[in-house]
């Protein structure tokens, strides 16, 4: 039987390029939308797996922002006040850090205040699939940020949502004449259930709803905080 010398099988392993080698980082589209600035700054910067890319994104409070496209650096990404340079000898801590799934290729980045600065960041980032085939248009994501269990109506979509919970709905098929659905929320007082909001929603595509469930922090009280989205044309990288 014939052998290859082993040095040789060496020397051509050594001498083969890596797999990927060259290729482009996978780049995500992110939207960004923010509960409420935990400092004056109304934007952060995100560092990017692209060296020459650096993307000032948008903190808003009513509206998602229009789309960025970053490339996260290990599957995450962080957010400074200015982001360092990509061979910068020394890196401060981000203000804030968004892991992003592997399989997610949209994300809307939701920002909360940190309760716990010690941590030195000013935010943690809820992540969001903003897959169309997931959200979609004309339907209803529910992220629940309450401590406890809460229990929601949507139409016929009858559901219970564990703390840190997310439910992607599509429209829902019980609406009026005027495409309205009842929406209602459920939390827990002691051993029963309490409706504590009921209204109709207006499902129509392609705008779609964000709700997230939470405690006031001046009454304690559970509430509903309620946004509208339509998805707007995408910015090219480093672009606002």
């Amino acid at each position: 039987m014939f052998r290859i010398p082993v040095l040789f099988v060496l020397a051509l392993a050594t001498a083969r390029p890596a797999v990927g080698q060259g290729a482009a980082p996978p780049v995500v589209e992110v939207r960004t939308l923010c509960f409420r600035h935990a400092s004056a700054l109304a934007d952060l910067e995100a560092d990017d797996a692209r060296p020459e890319v650096i993307t000032r994104c948008t903190l808003p409070l009513s509206m998602l922002s229009a789309p960025v496209r970053i490339a996260p650096i290990m599957g995450k990404i962080a957010f400074y006040e200015k982001a360092p340079a990509a061979d910068a000898k020394i890196r401060p801590e981000p203000l804030a850090v968004a892991e992003i799934p592997a399989k997610f290729q949209r994300v809307i980045l939701f920002f909360l205040p940190n309760d716990s600065p010690d941590s030195g960041r000013l935010y943690k980032v809820v992540v969001l699939n903003d897959d169309p085939r997931v959200f979609t248009p004309g339907g209803m994501l529910v992220c629940n940020l309450f401590a406890d269990d809460v229990r929601f109506i949507v139409g016929e979509h009858k559901q219970m949502l564990r703390p840190g919970g997310i439910a992607y709905l599509k429209t829902p098929a019980e609406r009026d004449d005027f495409n309205m659905a009842v929406v209602a929320f459920q939390f827990r007082a002691g051993e029963t259930w309490r409706t504590t909001s009921e209204s109709k929603f207006r499902f129509v595509e392609p705008m779609r709803h964000l709700l997230f469930t939470y405690v006031d922090p001046s009454t304690r009280r559970p509430r509903i905080k309620t946004y509208r989205d339509v998805p707007a044309p995408v910015i090219e990288p480093g672009g606002t």
